[in-house]
């Protein structure tokens, strides 16, 4: 039984199931949405959660143009998606009253930009917003989006108070249909970086006029003005810091369900109980 308990205690970093929930809570967003309700809550709004804070940043799904209970991104866990269409599909922050100041990019601010997507198919056009925040009438403040072309990769682009393009940054890698982890961050308003599935593939420090951070509008998912997303998005949360290459490799590893811990890769998965109960009570089949 020692011998056990000792060769369990040293399998347990390999076996111990580190949720990707959990890993994205504990590096403090300021707001995270799983995107996993099953069906319309509470019809006509349509709420979803929002796992930080009191609900005050929970969404509206639009009534028509969007598909519940999608198969997320995660390695090993059965929270779902959910699918936009393209056309009317969209999800605005601020379900409860939620303010627009919360998702802004402030001047000489930082933020952090991390999320999961995948096309429904592949598209033929730019300018698809998979999020975006505007103010309120025709300019833009931040946008997420697909463009490039040959691959269609993904980007955040700044706007300045002039509704001129500020500052842009994206991934080398297209965005697919099979789903991806991306990460956007903004350093003090003077640095972009584009992450790809934890890695590193853009950087820009050439910005332009002054941050726009005049909107009354909130945040949206999927939709900025007529360019609407087309595919799934999973597991979308802001934060109001810059998160750095340890964090992104932890989360994406978490997402995969890699664990790396010393120096040897092994797949996250919790012990079912009666393998536990079995391996400790010595049977043969364990």
């Amino acid at each position: 039984m020692i011998r056990k308990l000792l060769a369990l205690a040293l399998l347990w970093p390999a076996i111990a199931w580190a949720d990707y929930r959990s890993v994205v809570l504990a590096d403090g967003p300021i707001g995270y949405w799983r995107l996993g309700e099953s069906s319309c809550v509470s019809s006509p709004q349509c709420v979803g959660h929002d796992e930080v804070g009191s609900g005050a940043n929970d969404i509206n799904y639009s009534l028509t143009g969007v598909t519940y209970a999608q198969t997320g991104a995660l390695t090993g866990d059965p929270n779902t998606a959910i699918k936009f269409d393209g056309v009317t599909g969209l999800a605005t922050v601020g379900a409860s009253g939620g303010t627009a100041n919360t998702f802004r990019i402030p001047a000489g601010g930082s933020v952090s930009f991390e999320f999961w997507v995948k096309e429904t198919t592949l598209h033929g056009a730019a300018g698809l917003e998979i999020a975006s925040k505007d103010t309120g009438t025709v300019n833009a403040e931040w946008l997420l989006g697909v463009g490039g072309g040959s691959p269609w990769v993904m980007y955040v682009q700044q706007f300045d108070i002039t509704n001129t393009s500020r500052a842009a940054v994206a991934t080398a890698s297209g965005i697919g249909t099979s789903y991806h982890y991306v990460v956007f961050t903004i350093q003090d308003n003077t640095a972009q970086k584009a992450y790809f599935d934890g890695t590193l593939e853009g950087t820009n420090t050439t910005f332009a006029g002054t941050q726009n951070t005049s909107g009354t509008a909130n945040m949206v998912l999927a939709q900025l003005g007529p360019a609407f997303f087309p595919g799934t998005i999973d597991e979308f949360a802001f934060y109001n810091y810059v998160l750095t290459q340890a964090q992104i490799t932890k989360h994406y590893n978490a997402g995969r369900g890699i664990f790396t811990g010393g120096g040897w890769p092994f797949a996250h998965r919790q012990l079912p109980k009666p393998l536990l109960v079995g391996f400790l009570r010595g049977e043969s089949r364990y």
